[in-house]
């Protein structure tokens, strides 16, 4: 299917309706590889970067991405399919029916996609990742292995074992069906993505130079070294992996914005702020501003909401 086929809105309804009941209406119901993000005025975030690669699936409104080379647009029934630590920025459009957006992101630990990597051979010829394969049709079968997964965490609260291996499902099917393996599936061992993971896991803690470069098996020039052919430095990555973290507490509108910046290891929450802002062009209280509740019937007409 091209990404320019109808979508299917009986099932895109069901989504909807089945996201609300696993998120609880304030997404705490859902296990940390799923996430949300709903809003119900367009709004504009620059320079995001997510730590881990993500599949995006559009269920109302639309997305786009913006980088230095190009934008490309998601709509309702369509996925974007981001790798990691790509920088761009984003843009959340409400849907005109619904006046809602809303999106269902998974996003896939390094264990998976080594699994996925083995299991989805690259071809004989394979090709460098091509931008244009960012937007993806979400096709029946990929929607379905995605309601699967709701229908689990459904099943099994607290249980993330089940919907664990469904997440991994879909990201088989992601890189066998459609063609955005390579970006996501990509080698994941430079230094920068190997730190990236370990800071993601503990933002909170006072990394220091050393403490990195020992967990690395690295001395702390040659860590050093490492990251500056990568064309990054511990304070950048620190930077950039504690304040995507932030946003994305902050798009699920569970925690103050105090509670998000100790969180993140920003002892100030005036500090954090400052620092917010400056990166993203927005404040921390506009994006909890921007929010809309995930229980306020999703479900609707089958309308898109991303």
């Amino acid at each position: 299917m091209t990404a320019h086929s109808r979508p299917d809105h009986t099932m895109l309804a069901r989504l909807r309706r089945k996201l609300a009941e696993a998120a609880g209406g304030d997404g705490a119901g859902l296990p940390a590889h799923l996430g949300f993000v709903t809003c119900v005025s367009r709004h504009r975030i620059r320079n995001v970067v997510l730590p881990q690669p993500t599949a995006v699936f559009v269920l109302s409104g639309e997305k786009i991405l913006h980088d230095e080379d190009a934008s490309h647009t998601a709509r309702v029934g369509q996925m974007l399919c981001i790798p990691a630590l790509w920088r761009v920025t984003v843009e959340n459009v409400p849907s005109g029916n619904s006046g809602r957006y809303l999106a269902l992101c998974l996003s896939y630990t390094p264990e998976m996609l080594a699994r996925a990597a083995l299991a989805c051979p690259q071809p004989p010829c394979p090709r460098r990742p091509d931008p244009e394969d960012i937007i993806q049709h979400a096709e029946p079968i990929l929607l379905q292995s995605v309601e699967h997964l709701l229908d689990l965490c459904l099943a099994c609260p607290g249980d993330t074992g089940p919907s664990c291996l469904a997440l991994e499902t879909t990201l088989r099917l992601l890189g066998r069906r459609t063609e955005s393996r390579d970006l996501l599936l990509a080698n994941r061992s430079s230094s920068k993505e190997r730190l990236s993971l370990q800071i993601m896991a503990e933002p909170d803690r006072a990394w220091t130079a050393q403490e990195s470069a020992r967990r690395m098996g690295l001395s702390e020039r040659g860590l050093r070294r490492a990251l500056e052919a990568e064309g990054t430095s511990l304070r950048e990555l620190l930077r950039d992996i504690r304040l995507n973290l932030a946003l994305g507490l902050l798009q699920q509108g569970l925690l103050s914005v105090g509670e998000v910046a100790l969180r993140t290891g920003y002892e100030s929450p005036s500090r954090f702020s400052s620092r917010f802002r400056e990166r993203f062009g927005v404040s921390p209280r506009d994006i909890l501003h921007f929010r809309g509740e995930l229980g306020e019937d999703l479900a609707g007409t089958g309308q898109c909401v991303v």
